[in-house]
């Protein structure tokens, strides 16, 4: 979240997500907190990979639950399971769409979004000049298209039930089901 514009590409990722949450809710890749204002705190568990991270979701949002990666295979019974711009550093979606969908009550889903690989060259550029965040994704082969995204998805037993582009088309939102 370090670019001019990171805050507001967020933002966007955080209303484009924001009507399918329901039920409990698990923020995967939670960062600093980005769903705890539309999440009750009975209702909410982030989980994140960043120690500092989590440190400052802590402080900034000391009623909601944040727990370490690690902490992952402990937790379950969720109704949606949200990866915003996270599955670009993940190298095996379907082991983890697979992980995820343990974890899902039935019914539940999960909620992803990611940039399109061909948003790369566009991130880079604007990530030099400080207008994107300074973490880009270090190959664009783990970006992918609906198609990886649908394949992913069989691969885990799952299947993508809604599809979509924004953010100028640059991004994707995939919604996923049993």
């Amino acid at each position: 979240m370090n670019g001019l514009f990171s805050p507001m590409l967020a933002a966007m990722r955080k209303r484009a997500v924001a009507p399918l949450l329901q039920g409990r809710v698990l923020d995967f890749g939670c960062g600093i907190g980005r769903l705890c204002d539309l999440v009750a705190p009975d209702a909410f568990v982030g989980v994140d990979a960043d120690s500092k991270v989590l440190a400052v979701a802590h402080r900034e949002h000391p009623r909601h639950v944040f727990q370490n990666l690690d902490r992952l295979p402990q937790l379950g019974g969720f109704d949606t399971i949200v990866a915003m711009a996270v599955i670009g550093y993940v190298d095996d979606l379907p082991n983890l769409l697979s992980g995820l969908s343990a974890k899902l009550n039935p019914g539940g889903k999960i909620i992803m979004t990611s940039p399109v690989p061909e948003a790369i060259l566009l991130h880079k550029f604007g990530a030099r000049l400080g207008l994107f965040g300074s973490d880009v994704y270090e190959t664009v082969s783990r970006l992918p298209r609906r198609s990886g995204i649908e394949a992913a998805a069989k691969a885990a037993g799952l299947r993508v039930t809604s599809f979509g582009r924004f953010m100028f088309g640059l991004n994707q939102l995939a919604v996923i089901a049993r």
